[in-house]
């Protein structure tokens, strides 16, 4: 199961930076870490950026791993970093962000603690990852995070690590709802739960009338779903259904797929009418008999 707890948070000024991995007096084997390569890239858009946003592995017990991350600096002057290995904790819909939770930052070997990028350089930098041979097969996570000094948060990189003697994903369950917002909106809702490890997905999700017509096609962009954390993906309807029957249709990347139907409330409410005005009706016509003589 994903190691962490919910209560949210953010990345303080002293959370660990360098480590090693040790668990119970057993050491994994750490290969060294490479230094970090910095270069000019064209052009700056006043932003600090970690990319890509999520990243996910396979590692076995005992095992090391390295990935890569890539720190931009697209303000317009230099500035200095934080380089950090933050725990991991999710929001409401499951939605992973850097916190407190987890044990995978206790994990991570970074080549150094602090960076300067001059105005529009962008450093690589390879966190080498080592994984106790005790751990539990399970999927974990951590964050890598750049921030500046006086700062509490900053941008990150969700690294999701599926401790598994065996390459590839677990399993994905997907679920899928349509319900109304307010009078005329209606929202398409989707909840995926992964088993066994965490996984980043993408897809989309499309409505459909009950003649096929499809009504509206959403992409859902490539997100981290951590191992057994329900990620809940709602996105509201750009325009109002009619009243009738429409099915909501879910395909992810990981090759999981489902649909569910849905009747507008509208016409639900008069699904349920059309009893009640026939029991009424009935009881109507037996009254009249009972009165003829």
């Amino acid at each position: 199961m994903y190691h962490t707890q919910l209560s949210g948070g953010d990345v303080g000024p002293g959370a660990t930076v360098l480590t090693l991995a040790l668990s119970l007096g057993l050491l994994a084997a750490t290969p060294p870490v490479r230094p970090i390569e910095v270069e000019r890239t064209a052009g700056t858009d006043g932003t600090l950026a970690v990319t890509p946003p999520f990243i996910d592995v396979t590692v076995a017990p005992g095992g090391s791993a390295e990935v890569a991350i890539d720190v931009v600096n697209g303000a317009a002057h230099a500035v200095d970093l934080v380089i950090e290995a933050s725990g991991v904790d999710v929001d409401a819909s499951g939605a992973p962000h850097p916190g407190e939770g987890g044990d995978a930052r206790r994990w991570v070997a970074l080549p150094t603690a602090t960076l300067h990028l001059e105005a529009g350089e962008t450093a690589h930098v390879w966190p080498v990852v080592s994984v106790p041979v005790s751990t539990a097969v399970a999927g974990y996570a951590f964050a890598v995070v750049a921030r500046q000094p006086s700062a509490t948060t900053g941008a990150a990189t969700i690294v999701l690590v599926d401790v598994s003697p065996h390459s590839g994903p677990g399993g994905i369950g997907v679920a899928v709802d349509l319900a109304p917002t307010g009078v005329a909106g209606m929202r398409a809702t989707a909840t995926v739960t992964s088993t066994g490890s965490g996984q980043i997905v993408s897809g989309h999700m499309a409505v459909r009338s009950w003649l096929g017509t499809t009504v509206a096609l959403i992409d859902i962009e490539p997100t981290a779903v951590l191992d057994r954390v329900p990620r809940i993906i709602a996105v509201d309807l750009p325009r109002p259904l009619v009243p009738g029957p429409y099915r909501n249709e879910l395909s992810m990347s990981a090759f999981a797929s489902t649909s569910a139907w849905l009747v507008h409330p509208a016409v639900a409410a008069l699904v349920l009418l059309v009893p009640l005005l026939l029991l009424a009706r009935a009881r109507l016509v037996r009254a009249r008999h009972r009165r003829q003589p």
